[in-house]
């Protein structure tokens, strides 16, 4: 790989963040008719839209949703733009991160569905979804708490002018830092809010089991006679909320309520409201809110909540308790097109693993719907960057795969949709409360679209792995029962044009959270009983929940990642036994022998495995990139996860579709003689095929697992001209032959 050193930098034909650059913008005042970019230009270009990892895609792209609260209705409004119209100031950014809740509970439900090798009809996502409760939040909390609060404890035991206690106060000061991310949000607030007050109910209804009473905290003593007594809490009068020789806790209650009150004085400020100003409307700044920050993060409880009546805090709870499962059901609805994009992203790298980093692979994100860069302009200007990576004979950044998300699936309506179509006044009469698909938020690109990025970019060779529209339509378990057959009717107007061998389509979808296990339970309503106690009665209609309707990942982006993965060497040494070092994974056949049962893909398996029917289906055209979820054993072992089925493009050759790995060793070998030939004349070309030429010299490693000619093929000059050569290669007893434009790259 001393020539071309990399052929697995792939390109993702999607938006990220709408607010930051994209490749065509990055391009603007540059005319689209030029030859080339300057090296400065691609280096800008790469320094905001290239990434090596899913860390770095989270840092540069940032993926944002927009909110801003509602006065008259209360809730909180998500945008995925900045919305036009509104202040700055009333504007909240809600950045994507690992921090995220949702994020964290997708990619944990992908690592334990995997771990436990279950199918999605007996995996455990209720408890799972659990994570996205007030009670998870308050967790958090109280983790950050203990960190908090040790730091801040061992650094009051060291000397004042010690290295040892400067050390440990730059460690509390970041802890003491993470603490504002709970209070800086509103919705945060609720949560925090939601969770402490439920704690406290909780130890009321337990105390009313007992004793049909509340809890009543008090310090037991023996008065003169010996008898036992006891001082009871009274907190309608003042008590000391913390022990008075509590120097680091009465510092930290100190440090965190100037915080809090900066924050909201900030919020004030926002809208013009200045500390000395009076009759506003609006609380003093300490508050409720304040004390149970605090009391989240030290040892002082809250006195406020200490003497507000049972019945109160039930009211809060409720009402809180419903605010913010509206809140999270109406930021999912938007975020889940964002969510499923990063997940897709993350399979995309998840996907190499080798033990030692080798050629890992990278990811340029054009940051531009398909439907926008399919433009003329646009386009001219796409190709004008490819023209610059893609066709010299310098292949550092050359892009050898593409992805395309949600193409649109559009399957034949029955006579039956039509006729019995069913009305709302239908749903609400049989009991529905739930929202209808309408409300949705997730668009899909035409078929039409696709192909017209396809044939605009088929100069530069780039294998582009589309998937189709996310949800319950395109998932194992409905091609269990419709087979490929919806697939290939959609992607077949694909076959038989002059980009088809680039034309990947991948199915079906993988499965993180199934649209019918998709119920997240936010909270249980709590009541009064008849009795006075305090009670949080079960029952499905007392549940506080929201249903997300499903959550995936596309194919294409598994697909993609696997591939590319397979580019490496030192993958592919982690996982086979004979492999050259020195020989890129163009060659290797995902198909061929158990090579598919070798390579690991983080996705765990959804359902039993497909029909001998729908295998048949697929093995007799050997159509697309696709997945199974049948179970198979290897060395005498179970293999976990799903596994490739097929890895063909849309082109076909005699009677089945033409294998990835053709594609990408022709595109190979074009690249390889464009480099090394200065002169391409008759007799350099000639010299390339013979017994000291560059052919021969791969055939003598063709029983290596990744032999860029493997043994028993044999590859053939056929004829030259003008600069072209045919090439036959047969293998397997079946030959390919096609041109190589060997100045095209020059």
């Amino acid at each position: 790989m001393k020539i071309i050193k990399q052929t697995n930098r792939t390109i993702l034909f999607d938006v990220i963040n709408p607010e930051r650059f994209d490749l065509i913008n990055l391009m603007a005042g540059i005319e689209p008719t030029g030859k080339s970019l300057t090296d400065e230009k691609i280096k800008e270009i790469h320094s905001h839209l290239l990434v090596h990892s899913f860390d770095e895609f989270l840092k540069k792209f940032a993926p944002t949703i927009y909110s801003y609260f509602d006065a008259d209705s209360k809730r909180m409004v998500y945008t995925l733009e900045r919305p036009m119209g509104i202040p700055a100031q009333f504007v909240k950014e809600i950045v994507i991160n690992k921090n995220n809740n949702f994020l964290k509970t997708f990619i944990r439900l992908i690592d334990e569905k995997k771990s436990s090798n279950k199918p999605n009809v007996t995996f455990n996502y209720e408890s799972m979804l659990e994570m996205l409760s007030p009670q998870k939040t308050l967790k958090d909390m109280k983790r950050l708490n203990k960190d908090v609060n040790y730091l801040a404890k061992e650094s009051m035991k060291l000397e004042s002018d010690s290295p040892a206690k400067l050390k440990r106060l730059k460690m509390l000061s970041k802890k003491i830092n993470e603490t504002e991310s709970y209070y800086n949000e509103f919705p945060t607030q609720i949560a925090l809010m939601i969770g402490t007050i439920r704690e406290n109910l909780v130890a009321i209804e337990a105390a009313g089991r007992k004793n049909g009473g509340t809890p009543a905290p008090a310090l037991p003593y023996f008065d003169g006679d010996g008898e036992m007594k006891s001082l009871a809490f009274r907190p309608d009068q003042e008590v000391p909320l913390l022990e008075v020789d509590d120097k680091a806790t009465q510092l930290l209650v100190s440090e965190i309520e100037e915080r809090y009150d900066m924050i909201e004085q900030r919020r004030r400020n926002a809208v013009g409201i200045r500390e000395e100003e009076e009759n506003t409307g609006l609380e003093k700044v300490s508050s409720l809110m304040q004390e149970l920050v605090v009391s989240a993060f030290t040892n002082k409880m809250s006195s406020k909540l200490a003497v507000m009546e049972t019945g109160k805090k039930v009211e809060m709870f409720n009402n809180y308790s419903a605010l913010y499962n509206t809140w999270q059901k109406d930021f999912i609805k938007v975020a889940k097109p964002v969510f499923e994009r990063i997940l897709g992203v993350k399979a995309f790298f998840d996907a190499y693993t080798p033990k030692i980093k080798g050629m890992a692979p990278s990811l340029l994100v054009t940051n531009l719907p398909i439907e926008e860069l399919v433009e003329s302009q646009n386009m001219d200007k796409l190709r004008l960057y490819l023209e610059t990576v893609n066709n010299k004979t310098d292949y550092t950044d050359t892009i050898w795969f593409g992805i395309v998300p949600r193409i649109e699936l559009q399957r034949e309506t029955s006579l039956d949709d039509y006729t019995m179509e069913m009305t709302v006044d239908f749903a609400e009469k049989w009991g529905y409360s739930g929202d209808y698909d309408d409300d949705d938020l997730i668009f899909y690109s035409s078929i039409d679209t696709l192909q017209n990025l396809l044939d605009g970019i088929k100069k530069y060779k780039i294998q582009t792995f589309f998937g189709f529209e996310t949800g319950e339509e395109s998932t194992f378990s409905r091609m269990a029962t419709d087979g490929a057959g919806p697939y290939m009717e959609k992607a077949e107007e694909i076959a038989g044009n002059s980009y088809d061998e680039y034309a990947i389509a991948c199915f079906p979808n993988m499965t993180v959270v199934p649209e019918d296990k998709s119920r997240v339970v936010t909270s249980r309503g709590a009541r009064i009983n008849e009795t006075g106690a305090v009670e949080f009665p079960k029952g499905l209609e007392n549940d506080v929940k929201f249903w997300m309707k499903g959550v995936y990942v596309g194919a294409e982006f598994v697909a993609a990642g696997t591939v590319a993965a397979c580019q490496c060497p030192n993958f592919l040494k982690t996982y086979l036994k004979k492999v050259y070092p020195d020989f890129p994974g163009v060659r290797f056949d995902l198909e061929e022998d158990e090579n598919a049962l070798r390579l690991p893909i983080v996705f765990a398996k959804e359902i039993s495995g497909f029909t001998n029917d729908v295998k048949e289906e697929i093995d007799q055209s050997k159509f697309g990139f696709v997945f199974s979820s049948d179970n198979f054993t290897l060395d005498g072992n179970v293999v976990s996860g799903i596994t490739v089925m097929s890895a063909r493009s849309m082109h076909m050759d005699r009677r089945t579709y033409r294998s990835v790995f053709q594609t990408t060793r022709r595109t190979y070998i074009e690249r390889m003689m464009a480099a090394q030939l200065r002169n391409k004349d008759e007799r350099n070309i000639r010299a390339y095929f013979e017994p000291s030429g560059q052919i021969s010299e791969w055939m003598k490693f063709g029983t290596w697992d990744n032999s860029i000619i493997r043994e028993g093929e044999r590859v053939e000059l056929e004829s030259i001209a003008e600069g072209q050569c045919d090439i036959r290669i047969e293998s397997k007893g079946v030959s390919e032959s096609f041109t190589i434009n060997i100045t095209e790259n020059e």
